[in-house]
């Protein structure tokens, strides 16, 4: 009896990112929360119409904006300093992250207050603002926390090698 083998290495890429490409995208992606803060400050809602064969996005108001244009704009540009793909995928203890939680809460209280009249925010909306943005802000960056986010990856990407032996033809009883 004789067999006749090859030696072949496999190597073998599972990239689960690859095969849905938005995993990773929709992890890191900070639209929705800067959106909603954003809407929020302008007293709409987003309103979802058929133009040109597209789907479009319409803000609708819906209330008063809690800012002008300019303390809108001075809002979310400290927000996003925050709320963006690279600081989500930092490394905090607890403590780390209660400590830059409470940061950010008086930072933007302390840029509101003080700006409160030239951006027009009325001193009773101050504190929605806040809050809004705050419990917003909160869940998203607990993803800091022992280095989640970064952590989650792991099942997402995998590279997996392996070597096999294939066997070429087997012969029974010394045939050739």
């Amino acid at each position: 009896m004789t067999s006749e083998t090859q030696g072949q290495d496999v190597t073998q890429s599972s990239n689960y990112a690859f095969h849905n490409a938005t995993i990773i995208q929709l992890r890191l992606d900070t639209e929705k929360v800067l959106e909603k803060i954003e809407i929020f400050l302008k007293g709409a809602r987003i309103v979802y119409q058929e133009k040109d064969g597209n789907i479009v996005g319409i803000n609708q108001e819906t209330g008063t904006p809690k800012a002008n244009d300019e303390g809108i704009q001075s809002i979310m540009n400290m927000i996003s300093c925050v709320v963006n793909s690279q600081t989500v995928q930092g490394n905090f203890d607890h403590e780390e992250y209660e400590q830059y939680i409470e940061e950010i809460n008086i930072s933007l209280l302390s840029a509101i207050v003080t700006n409160c009249c030239e951006w027009d925010i009325k001193d009773d909306d101050i504190e929605s603002i806040i809050n809004f943005t705050m419990a917003l802000i909160r869940p998203f960056m607990s993803r800091v926390i022992d280095n989640k986010e970064r952590d989650g990856y792991t099942n997402t990407m995998r590279h997996i090698e392996s070597n096999t032996t294939a066997t070429k033809g087997f012969k029974i009883f010394g045939g050739k």
